[in-house]
């Protein structure tokens, strides 16, 4: 019967090593020679593991757009939700300029035609809250249109086509970052009345 040395000998031996190798055989001889090519064809031994570097899929779930893959694998962005959740389309700058009538009448006309629409959106949605600030927006909106649109700068009905591209495309965050960019330009103080307007009309096409 062995002795109890030995026996503790053996299980010390068995945990050191692995079952598939022989107590005889080199621990060092199941790597191979790292000085050649292929050796680490499974990785290297201290690799982190793969599921390291994949990002859950939850990490996706509060993205905001509509996206697709083209043929070599690059997402494409085709639109942004609104916060009611439409799906509006994205207008690039080639599609915006598109848009915009080149001469200076038609422009007018455009500026015209999408802030009265607008505005009479906003009347017919009968909220009792809005009825005031959509009249006096509407008097704001109705000094542009009446007294200072054939007044002002052709940089300034560029600006306004611009806005309105994106408010009738429902682009409020660009119709609002327009806005931003119009009255932080020097000169445009005495437009305040009707810019305070345009503001308005962007904010309640929003909530409709």
């Amino acid at each position: 019967m062995p002795s109890t040395a030995t026996s503790n000998s053996s299980l010390r031996l068995a945990d050191r090593f692995p079952p598939n190798i022989s107590r005889t055989e080199s621990s060092t001889s199941v790597y191979k020679d790292f000085t050649g090519t292929g050796h680490a064809d499974r990785g290297h031994w201290n690799d982190p593991p793969s599921t390291a570097f994949k990002q859950p899929a939850s990490a996706n779930n509060n993205i905001n757009v509509d996206k697709r893959e083209n043929s070599e694998g690059f997402a494409i962005v085709d639109g942004a939700m609104t916060p009611n959740g439409t799906l509006v389309a994205e207008t690039s700058e080639m599609d915006l300029e598109e848009e915009i009538p080149e001469g200076r009448e038609g422009r007018e006309l455009m500026v015209r035609q999408i802030l009265e629409q607008v505005m009479e959106q906003a009347r017919q949605a009968n909220d009792d809250k809005e009825v005031k600030k959509v009249e006096d927006t509407g008097k704001r909106v109705k000094v542009l249109l009446d007294q200072r649109l054939c007044l002002v700068d052709d940089y300034l009905v560029a600006k306004l086509c611009r806005l309105c591209v994106f408010l009738k495309n429902k682009q409020y965050t660009e119709a609002l970052a327009v806005h931003r960019e119009i009255i932080v330009t020097p000169g445009y103080d005495c437009e305040s009345k009707w810019l305070v307007g345009i503001k308005r009309v962007v904010e309640l096409a929003q909530k409709n």
